[in-house]
Parts: structure tokens; sequence; C-alpha cells
């Protein structure tokens, strides 16, 4: 393993493993609050295992990419120098911090949901005045915080006292060899951005097992990028014709009558006894309707989806000579 550490890279190489440790437990961890849920087969803990270490893998070349440049371009002089130790021991301890930090944060949001970090969890941090508010309500964050910056100290004081960063940090390789090694290792996180499928970990039966083979860390960007979340995952459905048949008895009332028996179509005859009323401002609250689901502005989900709201753009005045205008959309 000495040798191993014993180049330019070296710390590199120290991260990764620390990573996939932590990676491990944490999978481990999670496996165990799920147990009941997850498939326990040999073949299904080796998948588990054996494909979460390639999703641990994917997620740390994104992290490395920031050591792997400055090590291809520190001098030796610099590299082998006390004020390099100091600082390779401070970005160490932050970045051991924050893989802590995310396998508490995963430990957290797996008790909540039951699954890695998905676009709720994108959601948490773009909307971080609310997010915040609640997670120092809802957890001792000063405990979970001071207990990771112990921890964070237990493991720096080992890998100090068996001078494992001093190793990482001795090498003395030429220009030529750093920046063919460094190269070599920036491609992996290119070849896994355009190669790699966030779906792949998913090709189980089992939801548990497909949610354990992913790593939290890759998952968040994965969920950033794809922009969606599963809504029958997260959200009790029923069967469409019951949610149906349940719409039109809502909705039904004694001065109405349905055009049709078919319960897809809700379409009514409204009947009333008083003098008709001509206003010429209605107001239609729907809650969460967006404007996606309307034709007349660009939505992409098809003709006729919301046919009724899309006739105000051409039926709102009747006049000849008045110009029409197209409806105030408010969007909650």
């Amino acid at each position: 393993m000495k040798k191993l550490l014993a180049n330019r890279y070296g710390s590199i190489l120290l991260l990764y493993i620390i990573f996939v440790i932590i990676s491990f437990i944490t999978r481990t961890v999670l496996l165990g609050m799920s147990f009941s849920e997850v498939n326990l087969g040999i073949f299904d803990l080796l998948r588990i295992y054996g494909v979460g270490l390639f999703y641990d893998t994917i997620a740390f070349t994104y992290f490395m990419i920031f050591y792997v440049l400055t090590s291809m371009f520190i001098s030796t002089r610099f590299f082998n120098s006390s004020k390099n130790k100091w600082i390779a021991n401070i970005l160490i301890f932050i970045t051991i911090y924050i893989f802590l930090f995310n396998s508490i944060s995963e430990y957290f949001f797996w008790e909540e949901f039951g699954v890695r970090y998905n676009f709720i969890a994108v959601d948490y941090l773009i909307y971080t005045t609310e997010v915040v508010g609640n997670i120092r309500e809802s957890y001792p964050l000063p405990l979970l915080l001071s207990s990771i910056f112990v921890i964070d100290l237990a493991i720096m004081y080992f890998l100090n006292k068996k001078k494992i960063i001093d190793i990482a940090i001795c090498a003395k390789e030429t220009l030529k060899q750093r920046l063919i090694t460094g190269l070599a290792l920036l491609m992996l996180p290119v070849l896994s951005f355009i190669i790699v499928d966030y779906s792949w970990a998913e090709k189980t039966e089992n939801r548990y097992n497909g949610e354990l083979s992913k790593n939290g860390v890759y998952s968040i960007f994965a969920a950033f990028i794809n922009n969606e979340l599963d809504y029958n995952t997260f959200y009790i459905t029923k069967p469409a014709e019951e949610s149906l048949t349940q719409l039109r008895t809502l909705i039904k009332t004694e001065n109405s009558e349905f055009v049709s028996d078919d319960i897809n179509n809700i379409t009514r005859k409204i009947t009333s006894q008083g003098e008709e009323k001509r206003y010429n401002v209605i107001l239609v609250t729907v809650e969460s309707l967006s404007a996606e689901f309307f034709e007349f502005q660009g939505s992409k989900r098809g003709p006729n989806v919301t046919p009724r709201m899309d006739s105000l753009n051409t039926d709102s005045c009747t006049s000849s000579n008045i110009r029409k205008p197209m409806p105030h959309i408010v969007h909650s």
C-alpha cells in the first residue's frame, strides 16, 4: 500500500479509499434501516455492493478533479515542502469532513423518504432559507456537526501517526510523468459523464435494492441534471377510473347534468334559474396548474389537455372591433 501511495497522486488514492469505506458503511447502515424491504439473496447483495462500488467510484472521479489539477502543475519543490504538508492536511481534513457530513445527511434523508438523494434534495439546496430553518428545528445540528468534527480529527490523527499523508506528498516525478497520469485520470469523469447512465442502478424489481446500489453524491447531481421526480413513487395514487368516478360525484350539482355517461368526460350542462349575467372579468383559480398544460402557452403535452382554458385565448372578447387579449396567467 505504501508503494501505491508514494507518488504524486497518492493523496487522491488515499481519499478514494476513505470515500469507499465511508460509502460502504453508509450503504450497510441504510440497508439495515430497510432490512425487511430488501431482497437479501446472495446475488442481490453482491449486486448492491458491486454496483454500489461502481457508482462510488464514478462519484469520486468528480471529487478528485481539483486534486488532479493541482497535483499536475505544482512544482516538486513546493509539493515536497513543509508548507504543502500543512495545506495537504487542511484540504484532506475538509474533504473527509464533507464525506462524513454527506453520510450523515444521507441517513436522515433515507429515514424521511426511503431513497437516495433525488430532486427533493435539489429543492432543498435551492430553497435554502426555508429548508435550513426547518433542519435547525428538526435536528440537533451543533451535536451532529461537532461529532463529525471529532471523527474527522480521529481519522487525521491516525493518518498522521502512520505517516500516510507524508508518504503521499514525498514523491518526485517529472512534469511529463505528472501530465500523462493526470490527463488519464481526468478522462475518467469525462467518460463517466458521457457514458454512465443513472438508471443502471434501477434495473431491479426491488426499489430498495436499486436505491442502495446508488451513491448519494452521484444521485443528487443526476437529479439536478435530469430535473425530474417519479410521481408514482412518491405520491399515493388511485386507479384512474376510481378517481374520475369520485370527481364526477364531487362536481355534480342540482342544476347540472353530464352530457355523457363516459367517466372520462366531465363536461356538464348547467342550467340557472336566475337572470343571465355577462361579467367582464372572470377569475379562474386552480392551485398548481402550470402553463405547460396550456396549448396557447406552447404546451408540449399535446393538444386538448385543457381545451376550455385554451378557448379563453380566442373567445375571451367577442366584439369584432376589440383586439382579443391573451388571458393573464398567474402561477402559484
